[in-house]
């Protein structure tokens, strides 16, 4: 997809059941499964929660919006607004110039991104695990699950889940300039409020627009207030 955003909204409905966890118990299999637990939990814990149901309630607003009807998504954009003001006292949030991220090629940004050119607060709102194509059906098949659950908000789930993976993976991590983002959704809430569902829609479209999509591990260098970057430091 395009906008990595735009499906955590269509999916966030979405169950899918949790794979039972492979029965090979030998020594490395034990390794391989504590790494990728810890690897997991490590990519969550790089989100801002608040962002993330921020943006579910932006993305859903804007699909009600897509269908005429304001005074219903309006309830939607408020609470929004009040979790992107919490999502700006998360630890997850930073300071940095676009110029300083490094978009990954599996997610581009839209063609209608318009580079910010000073430096901002981003919020990390959305991931998605991703593996290469030589990875086995059952191991793509848990990597799926786990995105749907990450999509849901079930991060104990996404950890047992990657369990069974037991291969390198890589997470990408859709950020949002929480000021920029405050700006659009405030415009997006007096448009509805006015019954004018296109105009705050096509507002909405320029959050989406706004979006950057980077590696797990330049998070890593962006992130200092990490629990486990911070662990990692009194090494």
């Amino acid at each position: 997809m395009r906008i990595l955003a735009k499906s955590i909204a269509l999916a966030i409905l979405t169950t899918t059941p949790i794979l039972a966890a492979t029965t090979t118990t030998s020594p490395l299999h034990s390794i391989h499964t504590k790494w990728e637990e810890h690897k997991a939990d490590r990519a969550l814990d790089h989100l801002s929660q608040s962002g993330q149901y921020a943006m579910v309630d932006i993305l859903q607003a804007k699909h009600i919006l897509d269908s005429g009807e304001s005074a219903s998504a309006l309830p939607l954009l408020l609470r929004a607004s009040k979790r992107l003001v919490a999502a700006g006292n998360d630890r997850q949030k930073f300071i940095a110039a676009e110029s300083d991220l490094h978009p990954v090629p599996q997610h581009p940004a839209s063609s209608s991104h318009t580079p910010i050119i000073e430096k901002t607060a981003w919020i990390p709102v959305g991931g998605e695990f991703i593996v290469g194509e030589e990875l086995a059906p059952e191991k793509k098949t848990a990597i799926a699950t786990a995105n749907s659950q990450l999509k849901s908000g079930q991060r104990q789930e996404v950890v047992e889940t990657m369990k069974v993976v037991g291969e390198d993976t890589d997470f990408i991590v859709a950020l949002a300039p929480l000021a920029q983002t405050q700006k659009a959704i405030n415009q997006a809430i007096a448009l509805a409020k006015s019954n004018k569902s296109q105009e705050a829609s096509q507002v909405i479209d320029h959050v989406m627009d706004s979006l950057v999509f980077i590696s797990d591990n330049d998070v890593e260098t962006v992130i200092p207030t990490s629990k486990h970057a911070s662990t990692a430091h009194k090494k």
